[in-house]
C-alpha cells in the first residue's frame, strides 16, 4: 500500500497543472495584501481629488430655482468644502478624524443658510462657529476635545440622576432615565479609555476599537437580553454580534490587545482559515476529479490492475495520495499566508493571541494563533473533504476528468446560493442538504448557523452519510467496473 502511495504522489507532483496553481495561488496572496497595505498607505487622495474635482464642476449643472435641485446642489457642496478643509490634513491624523465627523454639520448649516434660507446673519453665525472649531484644533491637542466631550457627558449623567430624583415619575420613565444612564456611561468609559490609554482620535485600530466599544455597548443595553424572547432568528443573530462585539473591544482595550497600528496579521490569518479557499479547493478539484479518469484515458488503467494488488488498495491508494497532497496544499497556503501578512502588515502582532467569544459561558476567551486557525481549518475541513469526495467519485463514475472537475466545481460555487433558495423553502427536511450541513464553523464557541434548524448533530451525521455513500459508491464502481475495453 505503501509504495502504491508513493507512486500515486510521483504522478501527481510530475503534474504541471498542480505548480501553476500553486504559483497562481502565492501571487494572488501576496498581490492583494500588497495592494491594501499600499492603498492604506497613499491614502485616498488620488481618488479623491478626481472624484471631487467631478462634483465641482457637476454644481454647475444645477438649477438652484428648482428646490430639489437647490438640496442637491447643497448636498455636493457639503462634500467638496469638508473634503478641501479636512485634504489639509492627514487622513490618518486626530485632526482629519474630528473634522470630518464634526465637520459636516457646520459645514451643512452655513451653506443651508446661504443658498436655501438666504439668510446673510445665518451664514455669517454659521461661517463663524465653523471658523472658531477649526482654530481651535489648530490651537490645541486632542486630549482637550476628549476632556471637553467628557465633562458634557458627565454632566448629562447628573441631570439624568436628578430626573430620578422626581418621586412622581412612573417606573416605565424612570427605566428609561436609567437606561439613558447606562448609555452615556458606556460613552464617558469610551473617553476614559482614551486619556487612560492615550488614544488619540483617528482611524487606526486602537481608536476604532473604542468607537466598536461605545456602539455596541449602548445598543447592546437597549437589547432584550434573554435569548428565548426573539423570534426571528435575524434578530437574535444581530443581538449576539451586537453583544460580542462589545465584550471583545471591551477585553481588547483593558488588555492593551490593539498593537497593530491599522492591520493585524494575526486576525486576518485566523479569520481566512475559517472559510474554504477557492484555489484550495480548485487544486483538489483537479486532482481528485482526474486521478482515476486519467487512468482510462491514457489506457493505462489495465498496467495498473495487471500488479499484485486489489482494485480495493489501487483505489484507497489513489484517494489517500489526494489526501495527502490536499494537506500539503493548506499548509503551503498557510505559510505563504502567514509570510506575507507578516510582511506587509506585521510580523510583532503573530503574538498577539486571538481574542473570541464564548456564548456557551458568556465570557471572552484567549485562544493562540496557530491553535485557533487549526481549530477553524478543522471545522471548515467537511467542505474540502465532501469536496474532494464528490469529484473523486464522479472521476470513478464517467472516467472524465472534466465532468468531475465542472460539476463539483459547481457544486462548490454555488452552494450558497442553493442553501439560500433551501431556506426560502419551508420543507424542513431539505436543510439535511449537505451544503446546508458541511461548515461546522458556526458552531464554534457557541454559535448559531443562519438557519435555526441545521444544529450540530444532524449536519454531523449528514456529512459522514454524505461521506460514506460517496466514497463507498467510488470503490462500489471501481470494482465492478469493466476494464477490457479500456
Amino acid at each position: 500500500m505503501i509504495n502504491l502511495v508513493k507512486n500515486e504522489l510521483i504522478k501527481i507532483f510530475h503534474k504541471k497543472g498542480i505548480y501553476v496553481i500553486a504559483i497562481i495561488t502565492a501571487l494572488f496572496v501576496g498581490l492583494t495584501t500588497f495592494v491594501t497595505k499600499l492603498a492604506d498607505s497613499i491614502g485616498d487622495y488620488v481618488l479623491d481629488d478626481s472624484y471631487y474635482s467631478m462634483l465641482e464642476e457637476n454644481l454647475k449643472n444645477y438649477d438652484l430655482n428648482n428646490a430639489e435641485e437647490l438640496n442637491w446642489y447643497v448636498s455636493e457642496k457639503d462634500q467638496i468644502d469638508l473634503y478641501k478643509i479636512t485634504k489639509d490634513y492627514d487622513s490618518l491624523s486626530w485632526q482629519y478624524y474630528l473634522i470630518e465627523t464634526n465637520g459636516y454639520d457646520y459645514i451643512d448649516k452655513m451653506n443651508r443658510a446661504q443658498y436655501i434660507l438666504k439668510d446673510d446673519t445665518a451664514y455669517e453665525e454659521a461661517k463663524n462657529e465653523l471658523d472658531i472649531y477649526l482654530q481651535s484644533i489648530k490651537e490645541h491637542d486632542w486630549q482637550y476635545f476628549v476632556q471637553k466631550e467628557k465633562e458634557e457627558s458627565k454632566n448629562k449623567i447628573k441631570e439624568y440622576k436628578s430626573l430620578l430624583e422626581d418621586e412622581t415619575i412612573d417606573d416605565s420613565e424612570r427605566q428609561g432615565i436609567e437606561k439613558q444612564i447606562e448609555v452615556e456611561q458606556i460613552t464617558l468609559d469610551g473617553y476614559n479609555y482614551r486619556l487612560d490609554k492615550n488614544i488619540p482620535y483617528g482611524y487606526d485600530t486602537a481608536s476604532s476599537l473604542i468607537s466598536e466599544y461605545v456602539s455596541a455597548g449602548t445598543n447592546y443595553i437597549s437589547l432584550n437580553k434573554d435569548e428565548k424572547t426573539y423570534i426571528s432568528r435575524g434578530d437574535l443573530l444581530d443581538k449576539r454580534e451586537v453583544e460580542k462585539t462589545f465584550y471583545v473591544a471591551k477585553y481588547k482595550l483593558d488588555n492593551d490587545l490593539y498593537n497593530a497600528p491599522y492591520f493585524n496579521a494575526s486576525d486576518v490569518l485566523y479569520q481566512n482559515a475559517a472559510t474554504p479557499i477557492l484555489f484550495i479547493v480548485v487544486a483538489i478539484v483537479m486532482i481528485a476529479g482526474t486521478i482515476v479518469s486519467e487512468e482510462f484515458n491514457k489506457g493505462t488503467i489495465k498496467q495498473l490492475l495487471l500488479r499484485p494488488y486489489t482494485r480495493v488498495k489501487v483505489l484507497l491508494s489513489k484517494y489517500i495520495a489526494t489526501l495527502i497532497v490536499f494537506g500539503l496544499f493548506i499548509l503551503f497556503y498557510e505559510v505563504i499566508s502567514f509570510l506575507f501578512y507578516g510582511l506587509t502588515m506585521n510580523f510583532q502582532s503573530y503574538t498577539m493571541p486571538i481574542v473570541e467569544y464564548s456564548f456557551v459561558t458568556h465570557e471572552v476567551i484567549e485562544i493562540n494563533l496557530f491553535g485557533g486557525v487549526l481549530l477553524n481549518l478543522l471545522s471548515v475541513l467537511p467542505v474540502y473533504i465532501l469536496i474532494l469526495t464528490l469529484a473523486f467519485f464522479l472521476g470513478t463514475i464517467f472516467s472524465s476528468g472534466g465532468v468531475a472537475i465542472t460539476i463539483s466545481f459547481l457544486v462548490y460555487l454555488f452552494g450558497d446560493l442553493i442553501n439560500g433558495l433551501i431556506s426560502l423553502t419551508d420543507y424542513k427536511v431539505l436543510r439535511l442538504f449537505p451544503t446546508m450541513c458541511w461548515n461546522f464553523n458556526h458552531f464554534l464557541y457557541g454559535n448559531l448557523p443562519i438557519d435555526e434548524y441545521v444544529t450540530f448533530y444532524p449536519s454531523l451525521i449528514v456529512v459522514i452519510v454524505t461521506f460514506v455513500i460517496l466514497f463507498g459508491g467510488a470503490f462500489i464502481i471501481f470494482t465492478h467496473k469493466d476494464i477490457k475495453n479500456q
